[in-house]
């Protein structure tokens, strides 16, 4: 409905806190994680230079956006880049590749047991997926062998991210196609305040260093945590 009032002043600040996502309990109990305003913006502006996403970008949302993952890479980070999002209440794999279809999808943020399951459907080539065009897979290691079939069988670029609920969450994403010939991996130095591109067969140049801000205050079963416990000197 219109209305003519003025909005009112929020009393926060970039400091406070913002949301309260569980982390998967991958080393233990999963625990509740302090995000701040300034955290969850952090962690998607430091991914900007990195990913594809713009005005046209449109992206499926099955991941639950309750998750780290879904809240800043997919959420956050499309809505930042005015592109689009369809919604869908889960992962369904036939409504998944329709949705595609119907709405030409460019952008898929999975996880691996989604691109085995889309890998190994059966009906894959009965719909038009020539959209889409970069395929992020997180929230768990993706098999090398998985992703250079998935890229070839949808002929897309497959690229990977990693990172944790107290991060916000990114610490590293592939800016190549993650499975070429020389899989690069990024290495910063907050010491130097420089970053490298390094790789089993050649270490490039020095870039400038971009530093991450996204870890959070605290766990709130842990306040003892702080970011500089998550962060080493040498992140790699």
């Amino acid at each position: 409905m219109a209305c003519t009032a003025r909005t009112p002043k929020a009393a926060l600040g970039g400091d406070d806190l913002a949301a309260l996502p569980y982390s998967s309990g991958t080393t233990g109990l999963s625990k509740g994680v302090m995000l701040t305003h300034r955290n969850l913006v952090a962690g998607v502006l430091q991914t900007q230079p990195l990913n594809l996403l713009g005005p046209d970008s449109r992206m499926p949302a099955v991941l639950p956006l309750f998750h780290i993952y879904g809240i800043t890479g997919l959420m956050n980070g499309t809505l930042y880049s005015r592109g689009r999002i369809v919604t869908m209440p889960r992962f369904d794999l036939p409504r998944f590749l329709a949705a595609i279809e119907e709405h030409r999808i460019d952008h898929l943020y999975i996880a691996p047991p989604m691109a085995l399951a889309l890998l190994n459907c059966p009906q894959l080539d009965e719909y038009d997926l020539s959209s889409v065009k970069p395929i992020m897979s997180a929230a768990a290691p993706l098999d090398r062998d998985l992703a250079r079939a998935l890229a070839k069988r949808l002929d897309a670029v497959v690229v990977e991210g990693y990172g944790l609920t107290e991060s916000s969450p990114t610490t590293h994403m592939t800016t190549q196609p993650t499975y070429s010939a020389a899989r690069r991996l990024r290495i910063c130095a907050r010491s130097t305040q420089q970053c490298r591109d390094w790789s089993p067969q050649l270490t490039g140049k020095s870039c400038p260093f971009r530093r991450m801000r996204g870890s959070c205050p605290s766990r709130s079963s842990s306040p003892s945590i702080s970011p500089r416990s998550l962060l080493p000197d040498h992140v790699a």
